[in-house]
């Protein structure tokens, strides 16, 4: 891809960003999507929006609350071909929490 923005939507309003340019890292693809997460978890699966066949070389995840005051401690594991696993430090309280998340592969 050369220097340019795809926008896919994709299921229940997530939307994966497709972007390249020509630098010394285009051969890696970049995707960005936002995932809703479950309240009632500590830990929560994070299906990848499209199938690659290796490891990502790095995930980058931002955690967005804007519903209340709550502040959770959260880190990545488990990282394969379909997803990884974003585990907070309590029970998520309540719904409307949002993961922002880029990956290069």
């Amino acid at each position: 891809m050369s220097n340019g923005v795809v926008l896919i939507p994709i299921n229940n309003g997530v939307q994966i960003v497709l972007s390249g340019s020509n630098n010394i890292n285009s051969s890696l693809q970049n995707y960005d999507w936002t995932t809703g997460l479950t309240s009632g978890l500590n830990s929560q699966f994070i299906t990848y929006p499209v199938v690659i066949s290796s490891i990502p070389t790095t995930i980058n995840s931002f955690f967005q609350n804007s519903i209340d005051n709550f502040t959770y401690l959260y880190s990545t594991s488990g990282i394969t071909t379909s997803g990884f696993y974003i585990n907070f430090s309590d029970y998520l309280k309540n719904t409307g929490y949002i993961l922002n998340t880029e990956m290069f592969v």
